[in-house]
C-alpha cells in the first residue's frame, strides 16, 4: 500500500538543509477487521531528539496534538484528517525518531496521557523520508473494568499475611506497547490511562479495556506510591493470593529495591526486567512462598530468568540456582515485547502468564500457583 503522507515538513536542522518527510503506512484489511475507531478524538505526534535525558533534565522532544471533528470510522479516514497538520522544527540534539498515537479524549484533556486506541513510530533513517507503520492497538468497543488489590510484595514475604501495610498510592489503568523506534531507544513504552484511583486500603476498581488487539502490546494494571509501586500485564484468569476470585493483584515493591536489584549488563544484553515471586494460597493458616519452582521463557530467545532472594535494600542472585529459593523470588530480563513465563512446582498447577518490561516503571508479577 502507497503511503500517505502525514508531514509535509519535520523541519529543518538549518536553513541550507531538506526538509525530512514523514509518511503513515496504513494497517491492512485483516489487521483491521472489527477494529473499532469511532471513540478517537484526538492525534499526537512526539518528535524525539537523540538527548533522551536524565534525572537531571528532561528529554530533547517536540510534540504537538491535533483534534479530529469527526470521529473516524477507518484508518483512511484518520489518514485524511490529519494530513499535513503536524510540521515541526529539528530537536537540538538531532532526529532519532518519531511517535504517534490515537487516542480517546481531547488535546486539552489534562491528564498525563492515554492508552493509544492506535499508535505507530520509526526511528530516524538515512534517506529524506521516514514511513510510519500504524498499529491498531485497544478497540473503542473493549471497555472493561477492573477491580484490583494491591500486593506489598516485601510485607508479604516478611509476614505471611495479606493485610500488611502499604504505602499509600494510586492504581491506575494503562497499557504496555512497543515504542519502535529501534534497538537504541527503549523497546517498550508504559502509557498511564486515564483511569486511575486512590488505593487507601490496597484496592480499587478501575476502567480499563478487556485486551489488545495485537500480541505486541498489553492491558496493564498498576501501583504508584510514594516510594513503592509495581506495574503488570493484565492475567485475568490467574490465581489470587490476596483479592477475591476475579480481581487483580499487583505487586508492589520499593522502588529503592528494584533500582538496587537491576543488573546493568543484562539489561544491556536483554531488556528491562520484570520482578516477579511464586506463592502457594493456604486454606490453613498463613500463605507461604514456594521454594523449587521453575520460572521459563515460553520463548527463551526473548530474555533470561535470574533467581534470587532478599539482601540487604537489595535482591541478591543465587549462585547456580535452577530454582527459586526460600523467599519465591526471581527476576525476568526481557526484550521487551509481551512475553509468556511459564511457572511450575511440584505438586502445584502450572501457570502460564504473561508479562513485559519498559523502563518507565518497575514491571512486577505474582504468580500463583494451587496445589494439585
Amino acid at each position: 500500500m502507497r503511503p500517505a503522507y502525514l508531514v509535509a515538513a519535520l523541519g529543518l536542522a538549518a536553513c541550507t538543509e531538506p526538509a525530512i518527510e514523514m509518511a503513515v503506512v496504513l494497517p491492512s484489511a485483516t489487521a483491521t477487521q472489527g477494529f473499532d475507531l469511532s471513540c478517537v478524538g484526538a492525534v499526537a505526534v512526539r518528535v524525539i531528539g537523540n538527548d533522551i535525558g536524565d534525572a537531571s533534565r528532561q528529554a530533547d522532544e517536540l510534540a504537538d496534538c491535533v483534534d479530529l471533528t469527526t470521529p473516524p470510522s477507518t484508518f483512511g479516514d484518520v489518514q485524511r484528517a490529519i494530513h499535513g497538520r503536524f510540521a515541526f522544527a529539528l530537536p537540538r540534539s538531532g532526529l532519532a525518531g518519531v511517535q504517534l498515537s490515537g487516542f480517546k479524549g481531547s488535546c486539552s484533556d489534562r491528564v498525563g496521557s492515554h492508552e493509544a486506541v492506535f499508535f505507530g513510530g520509526a526511528p530516524r533513517g538515512g534517506s529524506d523520508t521516514m514511513t510510519i507503520p500504524l498499529i491498531p492497538n485497544i478497540s473503542c468497543d473493549r471497555a472493561k473494568a477492573y477491580d484490583v488489590t494491591v500486593v506489598d510484595l516485601v510485607a508479604l514475604t516478611s509476614t505471611h499475611e495479606c493485610d500488611s501495610p502499604i504505602d499509600v498510592s494510586t492504581v491506575f489503568a494503562g497499557d504496555l506497547h512497543p515504542r519502535l523506534l529501534g534497538d537504541r531507544m527503549p523497546r517498550m513504552e508504559l502509557e498511564h490511562g486515564v483511569s486511575a484511583v486512590n488505593a487507601l486500603d490496597g484496592t480499587g476498581r478501575v476502567q480499563s479495556y478487556a485486551a489488545t488487539a495485537s500480541s505486541r502490546s498489553c492491558i496493564a494494571i498498576g501501583d504508584r506510591g510514594v516510594v513503592s509501586g509495581g506495574v503488570s500485564c493484565v492475567n485475568a484468569a490467574a490465581p489470587t493470593l490476596c483479592g477475591d476470585p476475579g480481581e487483580l493483584e499487583v505487586a508492589a515493591l520499593p522502588l529503592s529495591l528494584t533500582a538496587a536489584s537491576r543488573d546493568a549488563a543484562l539489561i544491556a544484553q536483554y531488556g528491562e526486567p520484570v520482578f516477579g515471586a511464586v506463592w502457594e494460597p493456604s486454606l490453613i493458616g498463613a500463605d507461604h512462598a514456594i521454594s523449587g519452582a521453575t520460572v521459563e521463557l515460553a520463548d527463551p530467545s526473548q530474555g533470561t530468568v535470574v533467581y534470587v532472594q532478599r539482601g540487604t535494600g537489595t535482591l541478591d542472585p543465587i549462585a547456580s540456582a535452577r530454582a527459586t529459593g526460600t523467599d519465591g523470588l526471581f527476576i525476568a530480563y526481557l526484550r521487551g515485547e509481551p512475553t509468556s513465563l511459564i511457572v511450575k512446582a511440584p505438586g502445584h498447577v502450572q501457570e502460564t502468564l504473561q508479562v513485559a518490561s519498559s523502563p518507565d516503571w518497575p514491571s512486577t508479577v505474582l504468580a500463583v500457583l494451587a496445589t494439585q
